[in-house]
């Protein structure tokens, strides 16, 4: 029988964001905010498909309003960029990616294929993603249908959707058959995480070694702090002090502040010299400094997943 329905159009134009594309992170379609006080990484992904417009439409309202976080960090990305530079809307699905689709390949062996455009961008974004607490990947439906949020089975994602109201619809997924979705990643993360953290715990060593080596794919830094993770719990008393994680935030999010600045500092230097030996010296400072700045960023992490925990009640 021959469908009575018609084609699908447009209506919505694609958004100019040639003003917002260089993002200020030196990667292209990102921008990130600090408000200088402690507080959770926010996330806010579009254009995971490039022929997806809301999300871009969001984001570049977001930018233009100069919204702010008041505590924390609030980070802004436009996902697939060649995607979207392609999108015409009488051929809106040939813009939804180039090589693959981006949304299926939020694994870590996928990213470091490096053998498509999409998994490419993925890697770039995803020390973006890897640093945030909360993320909002916003997309567009294909088809008519009421506004509705995907959660995962994380039971404080579906918390957050029923505290945030809208929209009315929650969906309850376990995941995509055909890949790692964006906010699947994050949550496969944290989950790894909290896994590993409560079996090291519980001294249940096998299960400890597997989770490590599934978060050694994800978080490069990782190995380094479970190799020496043991021998500090060995040499601490079992009543420790309790820490201000929020002082300890601050910290760190200062220090990473002025390692930046010392980095740009650098490289501005680097552009001037003329000899030689000048310009290896400064190569020299600007490779330990971009080290300790990964070192600081990794511990930035680990703070900040220990007060969601603490909030949470863990």
């Amino acid at each position: 029988m021959m469908s009575t329905h018609a084609p699908l159009t447009f209506t919505l134009p694609a958004p100019d964001i040639a003003p917002w594309r260089a993002g200020n992170t030196g990667t292209e379609g990102v921008w990130k905010f600090d408000s200088g006080q402690p507080g959770r990484d926010v996330m806010i992904s579009a254009l995971v498909h490039g022929n997806e417009l809301c999300g871009a439409w969001a984001l570049k309202g977001l930018l233009e309003a100069g919204v702010r976080p008041q505590r924390g960090t609030l980070t802004l990305a436009f996902c697939n960029l060649e995607a979207f530079d392609r999108f015409d809307p009488q051929n809106h699905d040939a813009s939804r990616f180039i090589d693959q689709d981006m949304n299926r390949q939020w694994l870590d062996e996928r990213m470091d294929a490096s053998d498509s455009r999409e998994r490419r961008r993925s890697a770039v974004l995803r020390p973006f993603i890897e640093r945030a607490a909360w993320l909002l990947d916003i997309h567009s439906m294909h088809e008519r249908a009421a506004p509705l949020l995907l959660t995962g089975m994380q039971p404080r994602n579906r918390d957050l959707a029923r505290q945030m109201g809208a929209p009315a619809n929650i969906v309850v997924d376990a995941g995509h058959k055909d890949g790692t979705r964006l906010r699947d990643y994050l949550a496969e993360v944290e989950k790894n995480f909290a896994q590993l953290q409560n079996a090291a715990n519980d001294s249940r060593a096998s299960q400890v070694a597997f989770l490590a080596e599934k978060l050694v794919a994800q978080i490069a830094a990782l190995q380094r702090e479970l190799a020496t993770q043991a021998l500090r719990r060995k040499n601490q008393p079992k009543e420790a002090p309790e820490v201000d994680l929020y002082h300890k935030l601050a910290e760190h999010q200062d220090y990473e502040r002025r390692l930046i600045a010392m980095i740009q500092d650098r490289e501005s230097l680097l552009g001037r010299q003329t000899t030689l030996a000048a310009q290896q010296k400064l190569q020299h400072e600007l490779a330990a400094l971009e080290g300790r700045l990964m070192r600081c960023r990794q511990a930035l992490a680990r703070i900040e997943r220990n007060i969601e925990r603490k909030e949470n009640g863990f």
